[in-house]
């Protein structure tokens, strides 16, 4: 394989990393893929802590009304 053969080979891979570089993490190194994921936890954390936590207290006192008053048909 000659200098130039190998340079362009090596220009190719060059090219494909700095494309998968700007996919994972943006041309600012603050977006891409790295940006969604972080988004996505945030947006679940919230969901963790605000919405989960309602859902459970209120299945709580369902079940607790239940037990209490017991299942009528």
């Amino acid at each position: 394989m000659t200098h130039v053969e190998c340079a362009k080979i090596v220009d190719g891979l060059r090219e494909e990393l700095k494309t998968m570089k700007v996919a994972l993490v943006g041309e600012d190194m603050r977006g891409g893929l790295v940006k969604d994921v972080q988004e996505i936890k945030s947006a679940t954390g919230f969901v963790k802590t605000v919405f989960l936590p309602i859902i459970m207290s209120v299945s709580a006192a369902v079940i607790t009304y239940l037990a209490v008053n017991g299942i009528s048909h």
